[in-house]
C-alpha cells in the first residue's frame, strides 16, 4: 500500500471522504507537513523526504514533473493528480486501486485520475 501526501490544492471534504472510505489509508496534509504556503517544488521534495506519493489537485503541476521527469531533471516518488470537480464516489473507488499498489511501481509515475473528485455524490 502507498502513502500519500496532499497539497494544498486538495480540498479538505477531499481527504475526509478518503479517510472515511479506506479505513487503513496513510495520508499527511500540507498541515501535518507544517507546509502551508510551500512552493510545488517544497511539497515535492517533502513528499520525496517521507517515501510518499503527493496528491494534488493542479493539473498544470502533472504536466511540470512529468516534463522534468523525462527531462532527467527529477525523480519523485510519485504523483496522484486529481479534479476539483465531479462525482467523489468514482474518485474513491479510484484512489482505492491505485493506493493498494506497492510503492516501487511509483517511482517517477504521474498519474491523472480519469475521475472527478469533490461534489459528495
Amino acid at each position: 500500500m502507498i502513502a500519500l501526501a496532499a497539497d494544498e490544492d486538495v480540498p479538505g471534504l477531499l481527504i475526509a471522504a478518503l479517510r472515511r472510505h479506506i479505513a487503513d489509508i496513510d495520508i499527511l496534509t500540507t498541515v501535518d507537513r507544517q507546509l502551508l504556503g510551500a512552493t510545488d517544488e517544497e511539497q515535492l521534495k517533502s513528499a520525496q523526504d517521507l517515501n510518499r506519493v503527493l496528491l494534488s489537485c493542479d493539473r498544470s503541476l502533472g504536466t511540470k514533473v512529468w516534463a522534468r521527469i523525462a527531462a532527467g531533471e527529477l525523480s519523485i516518488s510519485g504523483l496522484i493528480i486529481a479534479r476539483r470537480d465531479g462525482n467523489t464516489t468514482a474518485f474513491l473507488d479510484e484512489m482505492t486501486l491505485l493506493i493498494a499498489s506497492t510503492p516501487a511501481k511509483w517511482t517517477n509515475r504521474v498519474h491523472w485520475l480519469t475521475t472527478t473528485p469533490t461534489r459528495g455524490r
